[in-house]
């Protein structure tokens, strides 16, 4: 533009104006049809292009005039081809520094993803120290690029400014729209904008966010995490009543104020020092106190930790032994036992093994699930081919392994029994289950109609109470 200035020529504005993705541009400019872009754009619309202006063409001339590194871009007027124009992509200042800066604060791998010709892309990456490059890409190739990455364990933050970087903005981990000369839907797709093409902010955004991650890290571990665990354990143990309670309660947020505040000290590279007001002097001295409070807890932090573990190891049960083979309780929401099977029942390894529901090749195996919201703390028990009966609570299950063929499954509650017949092949699964409906003056069970793969899910969230092989 500014050559064609200098040479006095005039640059209409067009008329219309589309941009194609992956393609090119074109417009109407006083009348007539103009197409800008790659041979792709071209070809589409109908325009013969030279075999000297195709790609291999296009390179091996641009090579011949010294210009190598620039991207061919093809140009036709009324449905003829018009010519090529070579662009070369300058790059922006303060990019090497800015790439050089992002490093040294642990980003490990920086990609070229482009669009532009190999020779183009490698060129830049020289400049600038890039350690990979992906060229010719179109915008789902963008995206497969990332979506590899992330394959491979690796965040991503993608950072661009055009309409063929928005969908790769969006798929990538953290999105980074350079606002200055961004397109809309860049700016649209991307997590974080950026109002100027300055480079060196992406270094700052960084530092800022991980300064803002530690604070919060920081409040969550010692505000609330140590502070709480500590007063929870004190009181557990008797040592506090209730007035101590609340205040220890008021401690984490005074902590995680106080902790929080010396974000705002936090200045951007660039940014113009503001003349402090006396609010503003005062939440400096207040930030700086929590930063010097934060700097002399953090060598003893371990100590805390472990205090406040033996603490709360102190006032807490023992975690229940997972081998061990124990009677079953039935519990209130509010952990009140309100009955126990009279035998020991499976551990819970076996309840969980069970719950795989793994086919046993030489038996049928059938699951006998009591579980519902209405059921009571009432004991049924379950009767299998007429053996002896298996005392079940409300949300339990029985595992019955039995031959080959039909078998009869039967309940007893108050003198009375309903039975059930389960057919199957070796290696089958089957689903059963009992519903009861428990009332303060009645009590009703019955076998529910109920698809099987309904009872499976209500099962997994059932106590295996029995395992009865039936021979």
């Amino acid at each position: 533009m500014a050559h064609a200035a200098a040479l006095g020529i005039e640059v209409p504005e067009p008329q219309q104006y589309e941009q194609i993705q992956a393609r090119g541009v074109k417009a109407t400019v006083e009348g007539r049809a103009v197409l800008v872009g790659n041979p792709a754009l071209l070809s589409e619309a109908g325009v013969a292009l030279p075999s000297s202006t195709l790609a291999t063409g296009a390179t091996a001339a641009a090579d011949a005039a010294g210009i190598g590194s620039s991207t061919p871009v093809h140009v036709a007027v009324d449905g003829r081809f018009a010519g090529i124009v070579y662009i070369a992509d300058a790059v922006r200042p303060g990019a090497r520094e800015a790439l050089v800066a992002l490093k040294a604060t642990g980003v490990k791998r920086t990609v070229m993803l482009t669009g532009d010709n190999a020779a183009t892309a490698h060129a830049v990456a020289q400049q600038l120290g890039i350690d990979e490059v992906h060229a010719e890409l179109l915008p789902e190739g963008k995206v497969g690029v990332i979506a590899e990455l992330q394959k491979q364990g690796h965040r991503v933050a993608m950072v661009g400014d055009g309409i063929n970087d928005a969908p790769a903005l969006a798929r990538a981990d953290v999105g980074i729209a350079m606002g200055g000369g961004g397109t809309q839907a860049a700016l649209e797709a991307a997590d974080v904008a950026l109002m100027t093409d300055d480079l060196a902010k992406i270094g700052a955004a960084r530092a800022i966010a991980r300064r803002a991650y530690r604070t919060v890290q920081e409040n969550l571990f010692v505000g609330v995490g140590v502070v709480h665990v500590l007063g929870i354990a004190a009181a557990l143990m008797g040592w506090i009543g209730p007035i101590e309670a609340a205040i220890i309660h008021l401690g984490p947020d005074v902590l995680v104020f106080v902790n929080s505040v010396k974000l705002l000290r936090v200045r951007i590279p660039g940014a113009r020092e503001p003349r402090q007001t006396t609010s503003q002097a005062l939440i400096s001295f207040i930030s700086k106190l929590g930063d010097t409070f934060m700097k002399s807890i953090r060598p003893h932090l371990f100590a805390l930790v472990a205090g406040a573990a033996l603490l709360a190891g102190c006032a807490t049960p023992p975690p229940p032994n997972p081998a061990a083979e124990i009677p079953h309780c039935y519990k209130t929401n509010k952990g009140r036992t309100i009955a126990c099977t009279s035998a020991p029942v499976p551990s819970l390894n076996a309840d969980a093994d069970a719950k795989r529901f793994a086919p046993d090749p030489s038996a049928l195996t059938v699951f006998v699930v009591r579980r519902n919201w209405a059921d009571g703390r009432n004991f049924v028990k379950v009767y299998s081919d007429g053996g002896p009966g298996v005392e079940t609570l409300p949300n339990t299950m029985i595992r019955l392994k039995f031959k080959p063929g039909a078998h009869v499954i039967a309940f007893e509650f108050e003198g009375k029994r309903q039975s059930i017949t389960v057919e199957g092949k070796a290696g089958d699964v089957r689903f059963v289950r009992i519903d009861g409906t428990v009332w303060s003056w009645k009590s009703s069970y019955e076998w529910a109609a109920e698809p099987e793969a309904s009872i499976r899910e209500r099962a997994l969230k059932s106590r295996l109470v029995a395992d009865v092989t039936v021979r």
